[in-house]
């Protein structure tokens, strides 16, 4: 799976690209020079919480990842996991080429004792659709800014305990777990200020006809970073650039004569009217990504995908944030997660 998100820049264009899960930051100009790593600034979450570690690279343009202790990483082959410690961890970067060079830094997370103090509670419990039964393990989360995250695991009884810190007016709530396909819940701040909400969230098992573009879906902000809007309100996310760009795989089996159709799911708010651009594989697909609720909410949008467009093997998704038609430098800020290309049977 490749992941780019990429922003004009006037000197140096920063392109983060992840290729089958690794993901590369490339600095126009770094091909040159000693081979350096930087595991980035050390972290201080709250119990229960995550942050995004920021690992660079420079001196290389082609290399391999390795994050190290492993277990409370959401991936050890990015530059940019998510660490989801229960105490006070050191995470080891360590970055290899081809011609035998090798370099490593690393970066602490301090978990305080205590949770940090929320607004609220979402309590419940995560199942099976198919039969109702727990799923234990599966990681329940709040997307925040600055690239961090309030989370939880479900017990073994498949309940979870969220504390909520401060959040947007409507903001989304993940569930995920290997083997499952991802769900999203848009949730109103005003359900769980100084309340407790109870969620009952249920899981699909992975099935061939759904491709999930992130396993662990992470929010992503489109925009130049400058909204009024009352849909747009308060993001949970910073910016990350005006473009998007995912790779994902297609087996012959998904694809025509065995499936006649196939629509594109994404979790959104705050797209606009005017519209974002969608491309598969260069094409652009119509509808565009646009008209989400006034009130700022998250809503499912299901756009639908031209089967011949679907290629056996690689497929890239780019998503744009598109300029006002009537001032160009004005580009519409949205979030959104949760990423998932779905194929129908003819019958």
């Amino acid at each position: 799976m490749m992941t780019t998100i990429s922003e004009d820049l006037p000197r140096q264009a920063l392109v983060w690209r992840s290729l089958m899960g690794i993901l590369l930051l490339a600095v126009t100009g770094c091909g040159s020079g000693p081979l350096t790593v930087d595991a980035g600034p050390d972290r201080e979450i709250a119990l229960g919480g995550s942050a995004r570690l920021e690992g660079t690279v420079f001196g290389a343009e082609d290399y391999e990842v390795s994050w190290t202790p492993a277990d409370t990483l959401d991936s050890v082959d990015t530059l940019i996991p998510r660490a989801f410690p229960d105490g006070k961890t050191t995470y080891t970067l360590r970055v290899t080429t081809p011609d035998g060079r090798e370099a490593s830094d690393s970066v602490t997370v301090l978990v305080s004792d205590e949770e940090e103090p929320g607004i609220g509670t979402i309590e419940g419990e995560v199942t099976q659709r198919s039969d109702g039964s727990s799923v234990v393990g599966a990681r329940v989360r709040i997307d925040l800014s600055p690239g961090s995250s309030a989370s939880t695991l479900t017990d073994d009884e498949g309940r979870y305990s969220l504390s909520v810190p401060e959040v947007p007016e409507f903001f989304a709530m993940t569930v995920s777990k290997d083997g499952f396909i991802p769900a999203s819940v848009n949730v109103a701040r005003s359900s769980v200020r100084g309340d407790t909400w109870s969620k009952i969230v249920s899981l699909e098992t992975e099935q061939p006809e759904t491709i999930v573009l992130e396993p662990v879906p992470w929010m992503h902000h489109l925009g130049d970073g400058t909204f009024g809007a009352s849909a747009d309100g308060l993001f949970q996310s910073e910016s990350e650039g005006i473009i998007y760009e995912h790779s994902f795989d297609m087996e012959a089996e998904q694809l025509s004569p065995n499936y006649d159709e196939a629509t594109l799911s994404i979790f959104v708010r705050g797209a606009q009217e005017s519209g974002n651009r969608i491309e598969l594989n260069g094409t652009v697909v119509e509808p565009r990504l646009c008209c989400s609720p006034d009130d700022g909410s998250f809503e499912e949008q299901e756009i639908a995908l031209p089967m011949d467009l679907l290629l056996e093997g690689e497929n890239t998704l780019t998503v744009y944030s598109d300029s006002n038609p009537d001032n160009p430098e004005d580009h519409d800020d949205f979030e959104f997660v949760n990423i998932q290309v779905h194929v129908y049977d003819p019958a």
